[in-house]
């Protein structure tokens, strides 16, 4: 009642993937009910996904959980001179 389905939870990862609109570092989530429910749209990214130590933490435990390994080139870089 208060959140999505599975196929509505979709919805923004969906759209962040397939949007002509999207540039790097956007971040999209549903538009109401404090962002519970609703379309996709662009929003500013929640400061609990703003922290690098964390990323990197989760970045490393699914790796050794899945046995696959990323090479990362940092952001910085990868669009210098862009």
């Amino acid at each position: 009642m208060l959140s999505h389905d599975a196929a509505h939870g979709a919805l923004p990862t969906l759209r962040a993937a397939t949007t002509e609109d999207a540039v790097f570092g956007s971040y999209f989530a549903p538009d109401r009910m404090f962002q519970l429910k609703g379309d996709p749209v662009p929003v500013p990214i929640p400061k609990p996904a703003q922290n690098e130590a964390a990323a990197r933490q989760l970045w490393e435990t699914a790796e050794g959980l899945t046995g696959a390994a990323w090479r990362v080139v940092e952001p910085a870089r990868a669009f210098a001179g862009r």
